[in-house]
């Protein structure tokens, strides 16, 4: 973000808001953005208050309300962005708490096939190899060995350990859930992107805006150093 926001004298005003690099934490950004907000307003707030600042200064109450807009816009934004956030880390933890319940119930599955039948019928029941990491792969895997746990001869042993098709088919809907959950995970997590480079983009017309402006207001008010403490500035 453009370094407007540099602090030239003692107050109140913020720093200027760094561009994070795609792989840094976001959080400290986002926290001097709403520093940026809360002390932006309450300069705008101010200065459309008072009768003996507006006299002194070369914006006119047009331009400050426009300024005022893009607060408005940049506040709506960065809200919006939180909200978005919120429902994606809600999201993400939802699905991922299924994916735990499914990836357990598949281990247990698979001791069961390992300890019931040979080697040579355990790949065709996904119980051959390693366990997949890739979640898409996982449930492939798990979709294809629950279908043929459900034919014969598999499904009289697996019935005696405690697998009926009914406890087999209620994981098949397991993974259904996990899928409807997947795709809903990643919809919201589209939409966090979205909102954070909607954020992103009205925190930096605003900042371009109230850099100017403070400027502007020092000059202006040079030789009224009390009205510039008032402000903040």
């Amino acid at each position: 973000m453009s370094a407007s926001l540099a602090p030239e004298s003692a107050g109140t005003a913020i720093a200027p808001l760094p561009t994070p690099p795609p792989s840094a934490p976001r959080a400290d950004f986002n926290q001097q953005l709403a520093n940026e907000l809360t002390v932006s307003a309450s300069l705008i707030e101010t200065t459309l208050a008072r009768p003996d600042v507006l006299a002194q200064l070369s914006y006119s109450v047009v331009e400050i309300e426009a300024g005022r807009t893009l607060h408005l816009a940049a506040q709506q934004a960065f809200n919006a962005r939180q909200q978005a956030v919120s429902l994606s880390s809600s999201a993400n933890k939802t699905r991922d708490q299924l994916l735990t319940s499914v990836r357990e119930d598949f281990a247990a599955y698979r001791a069961t096939v390992q300890a019931n039948f040979p080697e040579e019928v355990r790949t065709a029941l996904g119980a051959g190899g390693r366990m997949p990491v890739d979640v898409q792969k996982l449930i492939t895997l798990i979709r294809s060995a629950y279908a043929t746990a459900q034919q014969e001869p598999y499904t009289a042993v697996l019935a005696k350990r405690k697998l009926p098709q009914a406890t087999l088919a209620a994981y098949i809907a397991q993974v259904d859930e996990l899928v409807a959950l997947d795709g809903k995970s990643k919809a919201a997590d589209q939409g966090a992107i979205a909102s954070t480079q909607m954020r992103d983009e009205a925190g930096f017309a605003l900042n371009r805006w109230i850099g100017s402006f403070r400027k502007q207001a020092k000059a202006d008010l040079r030789k009224f150093p009390e009205l510039r403490s008032q402000l903040d500035l």
